[in-house]
C-alpha cells in the first residue's frame, strides 16, 4: 500500500519537474535565430555578438563547439550537423574553460606581453 502511494506521488511530481530540466538547457534568446544557420556564417555571427570559440570535439555525425561570452558569463554548446547549426544550448562555464589561452612564462621570465617580471 505504501509503495503505491510513493509511485502515485512520483507520477504526480514528474510533469512538474520536466520544465525545469528543459529550461536548464535552453537556447538563449540572443542566439535562437542562429539555429539552422550554415556553420561558417553562424561562427561569424557568434563572434560579432561577443562570443569566442573555446574549442570543441568531433563525433560520428556531428561537431560540438563551445563558445564563451565573457561579458555575459555564458558558455554555449553548438551542435553542427550536415554543415548547419542543429542546436545551441547553454552549458556550464567550465566547458568553455577546458584549455588555457596563454601559458605562464618561467619564473622571472617574460610574461605574455613581453615585459619582464620584477
Amino acid at each position: 500500500m505504501r509503495s503505491a502511494a510513493v509511485i502515485m506521488g512520483l507520477a504526480l511530481l514528474a510533469p512538474l519537474c520536466a520544465p525545469l530540466a528543459a529550461s536548464a538547457q535552453s537556447t538563449p534568446s540572443d542566439v535562437r535565430d542562429l539555429v539552422g544557420a550554415r556553420g561558417g556564417s553562424g561562427e561569424a555571427e557568434l563572434v560579432r555578438r561577443g562570443y569566442v570559440n573555446a574549442g570543441g570535439q568531433t563525433g560520428d555525425d556531428r561537431v560540438w563547439t563551445y563558445w564563451w561570452n565573457a561579458q555575459r558569463g555564458v558558455c554555449l554548446s553548438v551542435v553542427t550537423m550536415n554543415g548547419r547549426y542543429d542546436s545551441i544550448i547553454t552549458t556550464p562555464a567550465p566547458d568553455c574553460r577546458g584549455r588555457p589561452t596563454t601559458l605562464p612564462g618561467p619564473v622571472g621570465g617574460p610574461v605574455p606581453d613581453g615585459r619582464p617580471t620584477t
